[in-house]
């Protein structure tokens, strides 16, 4: 696990400048632009986690508990909120990372659930936010609770069994690094409607 975290900590740095890092906590982010991050988030979680379940198979989904670590549903939930819909948003001719095997899958997942162990201390900065607060309940952020540590602790206990020759450990980092990549492009590339989003909330 510290091979991924060194391999994809550059990745790591860009996602967390333009997902609105350093306005999240200093409590300047803005209701348009959360909401510009919401719906960017549901797009990549969508993307990504509608290819787990096929990927992995049924022993591999419960020793990596699958069904308590998909988001989309709290995304989708904060759109609600928000008044939001998918097709606000225009990420152009990204398409969507394929996975193509287990390896690849969990490299993935790395990404998705190291987002999450980052989201319990987002969510605290959002509650103290009064343009956040006022209009969302936060579902995504922090999603897992007082849980969200051994959550972790488990993904990477099962993680490391998973990752059990070198060969596979290349194709997981491989497979972060490029999971890290696609997030930075609809970040960067996806355009979220101003005048409908501002409307809507």
């Amino acid at each position: 696990m510290q091979l991924l975290k060194s391999a994809t900590k550059a990745n790591h740095d860009r996602v967390e400048d333009l997902a609105y890092s350093n306005k999240i906590m200093d409590g300047s982010i803005s209701k348009e632009q959360y909401a510009d991050l919401i719906l960017k988030q549901y797009y990549f979680h969508k993307k990504i986690e509608s290819q787990l379940r096929k990927i992995f198979s049924e022993e591999e989904a419960k020793g990596l508990e699958l069904n308590k670590r998909t988001k989309t549903h709290f995304l989708k939930y904060d759109m609600l909120e928000l008044g939001l819909d998918e097709h606000m948003l225009d990420v152009g001719k990204i398409g969507t990372l394929k996975i193509n095997s287990s390896e690849e899958a969990l490299g993935s997942m790395y990404v998705l659930e190291g987002a999450s162990l980052g989201g319990a201390v987002i969510k605290r900065k959002l509650e103290k936010n009064r343009q956040i607060n006022q209009v969302s309940s936060i579902h995504y952020f922090g999603c897992y609770g007082e849980a969200t540590g051994e959550f972790w602790k488990k993904f990477v206990m099962q993680a490391t069994i998973m990752a059990n020759t070198e060969k596979k450990r290349k194709i997981i980092v491989k497979k972060a690094v490029e999971t890290f990549t696609y997030f930075e492009k609809i970040l960067t590339v996806g355009k979220t409607q101003p005048n409908t989003v501002r409307t809507a909330i």
